[in-house]
C-alpha cells in the first residue's frame, strides 16, 4: 500500500468537506480565474464557507454566486456577503395578502361554481419599477407592489364582489370584538 503523502502545496489549516465541495464547484465554473489562489481554497474563504448552517444554505449561496457572477468569480467581500445572506434564517411570514383575500372571500362571500373557477383580478398599489421601467406585477413581481384587493366578476345571476385589504381588516376586527362580547 503506497504511503499517502500530502500535496506539496497543501495548506497548514484544515479544509472541511463543505469548503472542498464549494471550492470545487467554483473551480468548475471559473477555472483559471481562481488559479491566483492555488489549488486549495484560502483560509478566509474556508472560514466563511464553514459558517453556512446547512446544505440548503450552501445551495442558495452557490445559486446566487452563479446568478450574479456569470463570467468571473466574486471577490472575497462579495462572496462573504452572499454567504451571509444565504446563511441567514428566513422569517416565517405566513400567507400572502392574495392568499388571505382568497381565503376570506371563499369563507365570507356567496360565490357560484363559475365564479370560483373564473379568473379573479387582484388589485395592486405601488409604483411601476425602478428607472422608469414598466413592470407587470403578475409577470414581473416587485417589492414595489402590494396587493390591496381582489375583484370577483359577476356571472349570471350571482353578483360580483370587490374586497379590499381594509375590508378584510375591518371584518376580522368586527369578528374579534363580537367574539369577546364587546
Amino acid at each position: 500500500m503506497p504511503d499517502l503523502l500530502p500535496h506539496p502545496d497543501a495548506p497548514s489549516y484544515r479544509i472541511s468537506p463543505r469548503s472542498k465541495r464549494v471550492w470545487g464547484r467554483l473551480s468548475d465554473w471559473y477555472g483559471d480565474a481562481l488559479s491566483q489562489y492555488g489549488p486549495f481554497p484560502p483560509q478566509d474563504w474556508c472560514e466563511v464557507i464553514d459558517e453556512l448552517p446547512n446544505a440548503a444554505a450552501e445551495r442558495a449561496a452557490l445559486s446566487e454566486v452563479r446568478q450574479k457572477h456569470l463570467t468571473f468569480p466574486p471577490r472575497f467581500p462579495e462572496f462573504e456577503s452572499i454567504v451571509a445572506r444565504a446563511g441567514r434564517p428566513t422569517a416565517l411570514t405566513g400567507p400572502s395578502m392574495q392568499e388571505r383575500l382568497c381565503d376570506f372571500v371563499l369563507r365570507n362571500r356567496t360565490l357560484s361554481d363559475a365564479q370560483r373557477r373564473a379568473p379573479w383580478t387582484y388589485l395592486y398599489r405601488g409604483h411601476p419599477g425602478c428607472a422608469g421601467e414598466p413592470k407587470d406585477p403578475l409577470t414581473k413581481p416587485s417589492l414595489d407592489y402590494a396587493v390591496v384587493g381582489v375583484v370577483i366578476p359577476a356571472l349570471g345571476a350571482q353578483p360580483g364582489h370587490r374586497v379590499m385589504a381594509e375590508d378584510l381588516a375591518l371584518e376580522l376586527r368586527d369578528e374579534t370584538t363580537s367574539n369577546r362580547g364587546i
